[in-house]
Formats: C-alpha cells, sequence, structure tokens
C-alpha cells in the first residue's frame, strides 16, 4: 500500500500512471484489489489504497454508503492538480448514496399507539424515508404561537402571556420537564431558537430555561412568541415524535414515536456522522455524480484547499449546510442539487476565485447561497472576492430567520452575479459589507421584504444592469450605500429610490395600481417619470407602462397572514389576510382581487380559486393542508390557468426591445420554464442530476411545513 510511504517521500514521488479503484457496497469486499472486477466494499478502503499525489480515481458503484470520504481533516491531504485531479465519483447512472441516514430498529410498544427504541446520541431529527415527520408540540397548529416575555435574567424565567394552563397534561409535563424544549420567535434580530427548558409553573404560565445566554435583552421586546415542544406527552397525532436523554450526562437517547403505520417502523431515520465529504488542505481534487444525505453536519465541507470542484451531487437534508467552502482558493461548484437543509444550501466563505454555476439551490431553512467573507471579524480571516455566480436557480428561502435566495456580507469584493433566477424569498439579494460588484440580467421575483437590499450603509458601488426585478413585499430596493449604477433594467410594481450620487437610465417601469411611484428622490415618491427624472437628474430616457407586457405574469400580488380568531387560534385554511404595512411592490387591499380570479400559494404550482373577497383578505379553494407557518405570497393570475412564468414579450416590437442602451432589449431575457426543468446552462438540455423518486415524492411542500427541531 502506497499509503505507508512517510509524508516527505510521498512529496518526491512521481505519479506515472493514475489508476481507478472502484467501491461495491454490496459485492464488494475490503480484502480484494479494488479493480472493476474485484471492488472493495467501503470507501475508507479505496482510499487507503489511492494515491493522493492526483491522477487515481475512486469510482462508486450504485448504492448505499453510511460512511465518509476523508480527504484531509484525518489522513494525508490531496496533493493533485486539476490536470491530474483526484476524483471521487459515483458510477455513472448508478444511484450513489453517501448518507449520514442511520436506520432506528429495536421498536417496542408503549401504548397508545407510540413506540420507543433506544439510540447513541440526542437525535435532532427524524425521517421515515426521506421525508421529515413533526416533532411533538404544542399548540399543536403550526400556526398558533405564544407570546412571552423575558422576565427575569438572573433566574432564566421566562413569563407567558397567556394559555400555558391550556395545554393538555401540563401537570404532568410540569413534574418531569425533562427533554422539554421552547422553540421561540425572537422578533428584534428576526430569528428562530431553541432552549431547553428545566422547570415549569403552568400556575404563574413560567418557564425556566437552560444553556448560557449572552443577549437577554433579545427576549424582552414585544413580539417573541414561543411553542413547547419535545416531550413525550405531547405526541398526540401519527408521525409525532420526541426524544429524551437517558439522563443530564448521557449521550444514550429514547425516541419515542407515534407511526403513521406500524409499517413505518422498518424506514425510520436520524441523522449522524458530522460532514460526510471532507476535503481538508488539499489540492486538485473533484467530487461527484454522489447524492448526500441526512448529514449530521454537512454534506460537503471543504476548508484551506485550492483548484476543487464539486459537480453534479444532490445534498439534501443534512443539519448543516449543503455544499461549503472556506478558506479556499478557486473552488467550482458546478450542476448541484442543494434542497432542504437546515443551513444554507450552497456557502462560498472567505474564498478567493470561486465559481458557482448551474445549481438548484432551494427550500434550505435558512439562505439558499451565502457568499460571505470573514465572520470572526475584520482580519481575522480573509474577505471572498473575484466570485462568479451564474445561471443558478434558486427558490423558496423564507421558512427560518431573516431568510434569502442569497445574501452577501463581512467583506465580499468584485462578485459578479449574472444571469439567474431567484423567486420566492424573504428577499432575493441581501448585501452589507460589500464593494464593487456586479448584478446582470438575473429575474428575482416575489419577496416578503424587499426584493434586493444594499444595506447597512456598507454595501458600494454596485453595477444593476439588465435585469427584471419584480413583486418585491415592501419594494424593489433598500440601499443607503454610495456609487450604485442602474442601466437596462425593468422593474415590475416597485420604484427605483436615487440617491445623491446615483447613475440611472434606460430602465422600465412597469407600474401597478398599488405603488408609490416610479422614482423616489429625497423622501418624494415620483408618479410621473418626467417629474422624477428632472428632480433626481437621473433616467431621462427611462420608460414607463402600465399595461403588463409578458406573455405570463401575475396581474397581483399580496403578502398575506393566516385568518385568526379573537383567541388566535387559525380560524381556517382558506382564508388570507392582506399584510397592511410595509407597502412598495405588494398589494395591501382587495384591489386587483375578484371572485373567480385563479390565485397560486407560495409559489406551490396549485392554482386555487378566490370564492369571497373582503376589505382584509380573500377566501380561496380549495384550502391549504395547514395554517401558515409565517407570511404567504399570494400571486393572482387572473384568468389564466397556468402557473409558468414567462417573461417571453406579447408583442416582438414592443418599445422594451430597444429600450436599453444602444437600442439593446431592457431586462432578463431568461427562460425560466427551462431553469425549472434543469436546464440551467443551455435551453433543451437538462444539466442538473435526475432527481430519484424517492426525493422527488418528497420534495419540500411551501404550504405544508415541518419546523426543525433547532430554530436559527
Amino acid at each position: 500500500m502506497r499509503k505507508l510511504f512517510l509524508l516527505s517521500a510521498l512529496a518526491l514521488a512521481i505519479n506515472v500512471h493514475a489508476d481507478e479503484y472502484f467501491v461495491d457496497p454490496i459485492k464488494g469486499d475490503d480484502s480484494n484489489s479494488g479493480d472493476a472486477s474485484a471492488p472493495f466494499k467501503t470507501i475508507t478502503a479505496a482510499l487507503k489504497e489511492a494515491d493522493f499525489l492526483g491522477g487515481d480515481t475512486v469510482t462508486l458503484k450504485g448504492g448505499i454508503y453510511r460512511e465518509r470520504i476523508d480527504l484531509g481533516r484525518y489522513s494525508i491531504p490531496v496533493k493533485a492538480t486539476l490536470e491530474e485531479p483526484f476524483v471521487v465519483q459515483g458510477a455513472p447512472g448508478e444511484r450513489v448514496i453517501v448518507t449520514g441516514f442511520e436506520p432506528i430498529t429495536g421498536w417496542k410498544e408503549a401504548g397508545d399507539g407510540i413506540y420507543t427504541a433506544e439510540v447513541p446520541e440526542f437525535i435532532n431529527g427524524l425521517f421515515v424515508g426521506l421525508e421529515a415527520q413533526p416533532l411533538a408540540r404544542w399548540p399543536r397548529d403550526i400556526g398558533l404561537w405564544l407570546p412571552f416575555d423575558g422576565d427575569d435574567e438572573e433566574a432564566k424565567t421566562f413569563s407567558v402571556e397567556e394559555g400555558l394552563d391550556k395545554c393538555p397534561d401540563i401537570a404532568d409535563i410540569a413534574t418531569v420537564p425533562r427533554s422539554l424544549q421552547i422553540l421561540m420567535y425572537l422578533s428584534r434580530p428576526n430569528t428562530y431558537g431553541t432552549k431547553p427548558v428545566t422547570a415549569v409553573d403552568p400556575k404563574t404560565g413560567t418557564l425556566t430555561i437552560g444553556g448560557e445566554e449572552r443577549w437577554w435583552i433579545n427576549y424582552t421586546v414585544p413580539g417573541n412568541t414561543l411553542v413547547l415542544q419535545n416531550h413525550p406527552l405531547l405526541i398526540k397525532e401519527p408521525g409525532d415524535w420526541a426524544v429524551a436523554a437517558k439522563d443530564d450526562t448521557a449521550k444514550d437517547s429514547t425516541v419515542y414515536f407515534k407511526p403513521k403505520s406500524p409499517a413505518d417502523l422498518e424506514n425510520v431515520f436520524y441523522r449522524t456522522r458530522g460532514n460526510l465529504a471532507s476535503v481538508r488542505e488539499a489540492t486538485g481534487v473533484i467530487i461527484r455524480n454522489i447524492e448526500f444525505s441526512g448529514a449530521g453536519a454537512g454534506a460537503v465541507s471543504i476548508g484551506g484547499s485550492e483548484d476543487c470542484i464539486v459537480e453534479s451531487c444532490i445534498a439534501h437534508n443534512c443539519f448543516g449546510s449543503g455544499i461549503s467552502a472556506r478558506g479556499s482558493k478557486n473552488i467550482t461548484f458546478r450542476n448541484n442539487i442543494a434542497l432542504a437543509n437546515e443551513d444554507t444550501g450552497i456557502n462560498v466563505q472567505s474564498t478567493d476565485t470561486a465559481l458557482v454555476e448551474g445549481n438548484q439551490i432551494a427550500h434550505n431553512m435558512v439562505d439558499g447561497l451565502r457568499v460571505i467573507g470573514s465572520v470572526r471579524g475584520p482580519g481575522e480571516e480573509p474577505e471572498s472576492s473575484n466570485v462568479t455566480v451564474r445561471r443558478n436557480y434558486m427558490h423558496h428561502h423564507f421558512y427560518l430567520s431573516h431568510p434569502d435566495n442569497m445574501q452577501i456580507f463581512r467583506g465580499v469584493n468584485n462578485l459578479k452575479v449574472e444571469e439567474n433566477v431567484m423567486l420566492f424569498g424573504g428577499q432575493n439579494l441581501m448585501t452589507e459589507e460589500n464593494n464593487d460588484n456586479e448584478l446582470r440580467a438575473n429575474a428575482l421575483l416575489f419577496t416578503e421584504a424587499f426584493n434586493i437590499i444594499f444595506g447597512h450603509k456598507n454595501s458600494h458601488r454596485w453595477l444593476v444592469e439588465g435585469n427584471t426585478v419584480g413583486y418585491g413585499g415592501w419594494g424593489a430596493f433598500l440601499m443607503d450605500g454610495e456609487g450604485y449604477q442602474f442601466f437596462d433594467n425593468v422593474f415590475i410594481g416597485g420604484g427605483l429610490g436615487i440617491l445623491a450620487d446615483t447613475k440611472s437610465d434606460h430602465n422600465v417601469f412597469i407600474t401597478r395600481p398599488y405603488a408609490r411611484g416610479v422614482l423616489s428622490h429625497a423622501h418624494k415618491h415620483f408618479t410621473d417619470i418626467a417629474t422624477g427624472s428632472a428632480a433626481s437628474g437621473t433616467d431621462a430616457h427611462s420608460l414607463v407602462f402600465d399595461e403588463m407586457p409578458f406573455k405570463n405574469m401575475p396581474k397581483a400580488f399580496s403578502i398575506c397572514y393566516a385568518k385568526r380568531g379573537e383567541d388566535r387560534t387559525p380560524t381556517a385554511t382558506d382564508w388570507l389576510v392582506f399584510r397592511k404595512h410595509g407597502g412598495g411592490g405588494a398589494i395591501a387591499k382587495a384591489d386587483g382581487y375578484a371572485v373567480g380570479d385563479h390565485v397560486e400559494i407560495n409559489g406551490d404550482g396549485i392554482m386555487r380559486k378566490v370564492t369571497a373577497v373582503n376589505d382584509d383578505g380573500i377566501q380561496f379553494a380549495p384550502a391549504l393542508p395547514q395554517a401558515p407557518f409565517r407570511s404567504n405570497f399570494l400571486l393572482n393570475w387572473g384568468e389564466t390557468t397556468s402557473t409558468q412564468l414567462d417573461l417571453t414579450l406579447v408583442d416582438d416590437k414592443h418599445p422594451i426591445m430597444t429600450a436599453g442602451r444602444e437600442g439593446k432589449r431592457a431586462g432578463a431575457t431568461l427562460d425560466i420554464a427551462a431553469f425549472q426543468r434543469g436546464e440551467l446552462l443551455e435551453t433543451g438540455k437538462r444539466n442538473l442530476p435526475e432527481i430519484p423518486d424517492d426525493l422527488k415524492a418528497a420534495w419540500p411542500n411551501p404550504n405544508h411545513y415541518i419546523p426543525p427541531m433547532y430554530g436559527r
């Protein structure tokens, strides 16, 4: 075995020829030679044999691998080149799964349809197949939370304003609160958090929490709410589960689960194993054609490495991020799917030169894509620079914390964001602490807050060119830095705020009746482009149109909440109430809605029909599968029966075709339908991995959200 040489000797070795080692979890044996006819059984055996100086390939045959791919943390680092890379790949055409999902066995009946089993650690999620199961909670209704106040920092107690005494079994829970948690929404930072509960006093409505706290002031502001979770006595409905440690010091725990069917007990899993693929201090590594699932941390984690590629992989249902790089150089993430991870889909941090291209990033619990500099503080880590983000499909990031389809912060320079489709986010793009970046030819639609934020007076010198930006809940842009340039864009609904040194022209504004204006300057909103242009000194050649020029776009857009009764219980799943504050790019009243209109909620692709309209909101059918978790995106398609977004112009001679500089078309020309088919790099050719049937069946439904155990 070549790994027996000392590292110094290895550094002098010359790779005369490349070898390929094969692994088969079903037919293999670790005593084999590792060639195609005699494969190894484990990845670990193949990595021990392969040459980390480059050129070798480890090919994984189809099957499930419950182990990690370690390239550098606990082994000699890989020192290859992209000309002669070290490759770990799934066999073409075969489903290769490297998973942290560990089966739970040994179930015992505990009464009332509940079963128990022992596991060696305190688990953070329970899955039947690939479907997350709901952690037992009260109030059970996902839209109902209890207001609280952090009334005593020294005693670490929360005072629940009302309702705690209504919790069934609260007296018994108070007797043995161990394992009980609270999931909190904190209004000031707009984040979620989870805390253990050490004592419950139902009479006074007081909860005592455990753990250390540095920011108690966040618990004392109005708008904070909580739910009780993770106690066996809260298990009431099929699918509910809870976990309790054996004692205060043991890792061993008992899982309580009420399956929908006893047959489900044969297919129950929890997450473990940390990062499934770890690349440290390496060069010239390629990882491709592998499905990573159920990691106890992240799917693929690259640190301190150079010239590495992750391509054509699927990373889903991990406790941390999907695919990430930190402190690295020349990194490429291409043609991957990052789905339903509890943190970020793809993360690029403190990295010089990276390409994030052709990925689908969807339904992750916090952000879709993060490009970050030094999270430890200025000078502690390098900033990120020379990052290109192009032709990705990012969507449905509005679940936890202050989520965004893409977030940039803590030192990012020379970033290019080009030809991406971003739909349904808290913001589509949130930025701070960055300079000299470009936003070109993107389609950025449907946000709960602002579509794009250049924020905190430290996001400077953005060139915004050729984008289509529309349907921002609070408007198109929020910005307070310097050196912004806006050219050749199309703005739907929201207008553009002009600062003292902003340069802007050849834009097109598609007005909506609820928009404040097309331009704003010096705290004034202008609905007339000529007046706004004269006041701001910009947009002399920009155009305004009242009619929607595209083949298929919603005629109205609103942000809505659940309709609640006087006791704060959601009264129905077939009503939504308009959000009254915010303004900007969303309508906050009944104008624009009529009985018979077709509406879509949260981009789920299901057409519902409006059955009633009043000043507060709308009623529709069919109803949602559950009460809303947070605010909702309401798209009114009117008489249209298709939810397929289409930026093609109805009239190919429309003035938009020549509204840009030098007579070019304004706005993005992206084929959104092609992106949604997985044809991100070339229309008519799918570049993404095929989605397996079981993952397709478990694809997240934005209207049936299962909150995770740990808030973020």
